[in-house]
């Protein structure tokens, strides 16, 4: 079943002050390609004022969440920056504790969990 929202924005094909057409896109525009075999979910739509203003999609994606025994403790990542700019997240997980465990500061100053290269280090 189909949801609407209603604001008195239009969302369709717009034209410039000029008359001419008006291109979507801008500081905070995105394309991205969704690979085959995932699914949007989801959409949340913002509204205010009496205009749309946000949009934001939902995947579906695996979960990387903890057993039940035990908690977040941390974030794990590579990075590709290919040609010196940032290209996407490669790799990314969690690193767990079991619950109740408090483990001291000096772990997170492991060189192992700094990720600080960027996945371009050696």
């Amino acid at each position: 079943m189909a949801q609407l929202f209603t604001s008195k924005t239009a969302t369709g094909p717009r034209w410039g002050p000029g008359g001419g057409s008006h291109h979507f896109g801008g500081h905070a525009s995105e394309t991205i390609k969704i690979p085959e075999g995932v699914d949007m979910t989801k959409v949340e739509v913002g509204h205010g004022r009496g205009e749309l203003n946000g949009l934001r999609f939902h995947l579906s994606v695996q979960l990387a969440e903890p057993a039940d025994s035990e908690k977040i403790v941390g974030f794990y990542g590579r990075s590709d920056f290919d040609d010196g700019t940032f290209c996407g997240i490669q790799e990314f997980g969690i690193i767990t504790a079991p619950k109740g465990v408090e483990l001291p500061d000096t772990v997170y100053d492991l060189p192992e969990l700094q990720n600080t290269d960027g996945g371009t280090g050696p």
